[in-house]
C-alpha cells in the first residue's frame, strides 16, 4: 500500500591511544575540577510522552524542563557549550484500535501530526516552535550562536509533500528566522554535510558538493549578503575557532565508501588561518579516519573523533595530538565543557543500542566517569509523578478515541467519527488544567485539540472523498497481494475481495474487524449527496497483469479517485532475485515441486533476474546459466516449468 498522511489530519496541516575503559570495577580516579555546563537529555517513560531534563556536569541540579506529547527524532543528549538546541519533534503514533481494551496500538503506524522543529533554551527552559513549514525537509539543523536563526540543508517541496513529491523537490542550504517565519536560500544542490556557524553569527562554513563523495569544495557564505568565499581546498565538516579567525576541517580523504554526516571518514584534521593566507596545518596523523573537529573554548586545542570510536585532542598549532577516550562502541557525540577542562563523550552501545555518556579529562588523566542521564527516582515529587502518570493515561484514551474516529471515517460514518474526535479533542484540552504538574505545556496540548477539531469539522463531501481515496489505496495493495499469491490477476473485484478474505490480508482498521473492512474496499462511502456506490472494475479479465499507469478501478462518484496500477503494485508481483550481479554471482528460485533453480552470471555484463509471479516466468537481463539443466539464456523471459522446450536455448 502506498504510504500517505491520513487525510483527516493531513488536510489541516500546512505548514596513539589510551587503553580502553574497563567499566568501573576499580575506584574512579578524580577528574579535573568540573568546568561547569549543563547537559540536556531526554527520558521516555512510555511511547506517549518524552521528558526533557537538564543536569549539571557534576550531577547536581537535575530537573525536568518540559514534558512533550510524543517524542524526538534526535533524543540527545545535548552536551555542554550548547545553550540553544534545535530538535525534531514527532507526535504519537496510532494504529489498530481495540474496542475491548479501549486502546490503540501506539508503537507503530501513523503520526497524529506532522513532525516539527522545536527550539529550546537550556538555560531558561523556554521551548518554542520554529514554525518552519512542513514543505521543508531539513537534514541537519544548526542554530546560530544566539539561537535566533536556523541554518539547515535538505530539501524544499514547492507543492508540498504530496504524491511523488520527492521528484519535484529542490536541494540547498537555507537560513530561517523563526520570528519572521522567513527562509532564505543561500546555496543550491543536494548538499549532505551540516552547516557550521561563525561565532558572530554572520556566516556559515559548508561544503558545496552534492551527494556522498570524497570531492568537497569548502566555502564560507555570508548570511547577510549571500557572498560566497571559496577557500580553494578540498574539505568538509568545518568549524570556526572561538575568535572566528581560523577554521578546523576534515580533508586529505584517502578512500570512498563510508561517511559521517556526509563527511568521508578516511581523512585528517587540518586548521586554516582565514586572514593570513598561510597553508593549512595538519593536526592529526594520516589514515586515522578523523572527523568532527571542535575547538576548545580558548582556541588552543581541537578535539576530534578517530575511526568513529576514539576521541582525541590535538594542539591547534599542529605540535601533536593524543587520545583521551576510546571505546568499543561508536562515538555519537563529543563536546568540551565551557572551561575546556573536560570532555563529554556519548557512545552508542553495540549490544543494547543505548546512549552512554562519559566525562573525561581533556589532558587524558584519570579514568572517564559515567554520567547518569536518567530521571532518577526522587527527582520528581510524588505529586508530579502522579500527575504525569495520569496525563499519560489520558493521552492513551485520547489516541484511542482519535483512532476510532479514523475507523468510522473509513467506514463513512461521519457522525460517529465526529463524536470520537470531539472526545479526543476534549481530553487534550483538559490535560494541563487537570494535571498542571505533568510538565506538559498548554500550547502543546491545545495544538492537538485544535487540529483534531479543525480537521473533523471539514465538509462531509471532502471527508467522504478522502475516505474514498483511502479505500482505493488499500484496494490497490490488496489486489497486488492476492495477485502475487494466486499467480494471476483477479478477473473482477468480488474475486479479489474473496481472495483477500481467504488470504487473511491484514487491513487492520479495527482489531478483529478485517473481513468487514475488506468488504468495504469494494465501493465508495458516498459523496455527501449520494449514498454508497460500488466501484467499477476496468482491469484485465484474463488473469494477466495490467500495464503500469492503467486505471483498473473507477469510482462513479469521484472519477478523479480511480485506482491506478502503479510501480509499488507492479513490484509486488515482480520479485527481483538478483539485481546487477557481477560475473559468477548466483541466485536461486523458491522451491517449486521440490526443485530450486539456480541462476549464474556467465556473461561479462551485470545480470538481473526478476520473477514475474503472474504467469510464473523469469525475466533475464544479461547472460545466465540455469541449473539443473545447465542451459544458458540471454536477455530472455523463460518459464522454468518446462526447461527442455524453452526457445532459443544456448547449449
Amino acid at each position: 500500500m502506498n504510504s500517505r498522511l491520513f487525510p483527516l489530519i493531513a488536510a489541516a496541516l500546512l505548514f596513539a591511544c589510551l587503553p580502553a575503559a574497563t567499566g568501573h570495577s576499580k575506584p574512579l580516579k578524580p577528574l579535573q575540577e568540573s568546568g561547569g555546563g549543563t547537559i540536556t537529555y531526554t527520558v521516555t517513560p512510555n511511547d506517549l510522552i518524552t521528558e526533557i531534563w537538564t543536569v549539571k556536569a557534576d550531577g547536581s541540579g537535575r530537573r525536568r524542563v518540559r514534558t512533550l506529547i510524543g517524542g524526538t527524532v534526535d533524543g540527545g543528549p545535548w552536551l555542554p557549550a550548547e545553550r540553544w538546541i534545535a530538535f525534531e519533534h514527532s507526535s504519537p503514533l496510532w494504529w489498530t484500535p481495540d474496542i475491548k481494551s479501549r486502546s490503540a496500538d501506539t508503537t507503530a503506524g501513523h503520526p497524529m501530526l506532522g513532525n516539527e522543529i522545536l527550539l529550546l533554551d537550556t538555560l531558561t527552559g523556554t521551548l518554542a516552535r520554529s514554525g518552519l513549514s512542513d514543505w521543508f525537509d531539513p537534514l541537519y539543523v544548526t542554530l546560530s550562536p544566539k539561537g535566533t536563526l536556523m541554518a539547515f540543508n535538505g530539501a524544499y517541496y514547492p507543492n508540498g509533500r504530496l504524491g511523488d513529491y520527492w521528484k519535484r523537490g529542490e536541494g540547498g542550504i537555507w537560513v530561517y528566522d523563526p520570528k519572521k517565519g522567513k527562509a532564505t536560500k543561500l546555496l543550491s544542490g543536494w548538499i549532505k554535510t551540516a552547516p557550521s556557524w561563525s561565532p558572530d553569527g554572520e556566516s556559515i562554513a559548508i561544503s558545496t558538493t552534492g551527494g556522498y563523495t570524497n570531492d568537497h569544495h569548502l566555502v564560507i557564505v555570508s548570511i547577510g549578503t549571500g557572498r560566497v568565499r571559496d577557500l580553494g581546498i578540498n574539505g568538509a565538516g568545518a568549524c570556526f575557532s572561538p575568535n572566528g579567525r581560523k577554521i578546523a576541517y576534515c580533508g586529505d580523504f584517502k578512500k570512498e565508501g563510508s561517511w559521517y554526516a556526509g563527511v568521508p571518514v578516511s581523512g585528517s584534521i587540518f586548521s586554516l588561518d582565514l586572514s593570513s593566507g598561510s597553508k593549512p596545518v595538519r593536526l592529526s596523523p594520516e589514515s586515522q579516519g578523523a572527523t568532527r573537529p571542535q575547538w576548545s573554548p580558548d582556541g588552543s586545542r581541537i578535539l576530534y573523533v578517530a575511526s568513529g570510536k576514539v576521541v582525541c585532542v590535538a594542539q591547534a598549532d599542529g605540535s601533536g595530538s593524543r587520545a583521551v577516550s576510546r571505546s568499543d562502541d561508536d562515538v555519537a557525540k563529543a563536546s568540551w565543557d565551557p572551561a575546556g577542562k573536560n570532555l563529554f563523550v556519548t557512545t552508542t552501545g553495540a549490544n543494547d543500542g543505548k546512549m552512554h555518556t562519559l566525562v573525561a579529562a581533556s589532558d587524558g588523566s584519570g579514568v572517564p566517569a559515567a554520567l547518569d542521564l536518567s530521571g532518577q527516582p526522587g527527582a520528581l515529587s510524588s505529586e508530579q509523578t502522579r500527575q504525569t502518570d495520569a496525563a499519560s493515561r489520558a493521552i492513551k484514551t485520547a489516541i484511542f478515541d482519535y483512532a476510532m474516529g479514523q475507523v468510522h471515517w473509513y467506514e463513512g460514518d461521519l457522525k460517529a467519527m465526529r463524536e470520537c474526535c470531539a472526545r479526543s479533542a476534549s481530553i487534550f484540552g483538559s490535560l494541563v488544567p487537570d494535571d498542571p504538574l505533568s510538565g506538559i505545556g498548554v500550547d502543546d496540548a491545545m495544538r492537538y485539540r485544535n487540529i483534531i477539531k479543525q480537521a473533523s469539522a471539514r465538509d462531509d463531501a471532502v471527508l467522504l472523498k478522502d475516505a474514498c481515496a483511502e479505500r482505493l489505496d488499500w484496494l490497490g495493495w490488496v489486489i497486488a497481494q492476492t495477485a502475487a499469491a494466486h499467480r494471476r490477476f483477479p478477473p473482477d473485484l468480488p474475486t479479489a475481495l474473496k481472495w483477500a478474505v481467504e488470504q487473511r490480508c491484514g487491513v487492520d482498521w479495527l482489531q478483529g474487524g478485517d473481513n468487514a473492512h475488506i468488504a468495504l474496499l469494494g465501493g465508495c462511502p458516498g459523496d455527501g449527496t449520494h449514498g454508497a456506490a460500488q466501484y467499477v472494475y476496468t482491469g484485465p479479465a484474463d488473469g494477466s497483469e495490467p500495464k503500469v499507469g492503467d486505471v483498473i478501478v473507477k469510482c462513479p462518484l469521484h472519477p478523479q479517485e480511480g485506482l491506478v496500477w502503479g510501480n509499488d503494485e507492479h513490484q509486488t508481483v515482480h520479485a527481483a532475485l538478483m539485481q546487477d550481479g557481477k560475473r559468477g554471482a548466483t541466485c536461486e528460485t523458491p522451491p517449486d515441486r521440490g526443485v530450486s533453480y539456480r541462476f549464474e552470471n556467465v556473461g561479462d555484463k551485470p545480470l538481473t533476474v526478476v520473477h514475474n509471479l503472474i504467469g510464473d516466468t523469469y525475466e533475464i537481463k544479461g547472460t545466465a546459466k540455469v541449473s539443473p539443466g545447465g542451459k544458458t539464456y540471454e536477455n530472455e523471459t523463460v518459464s522454468l516449468r518446462n526447461l527442455d522446450t524453452l526457445p532459443d536455448a544456448k547449449p
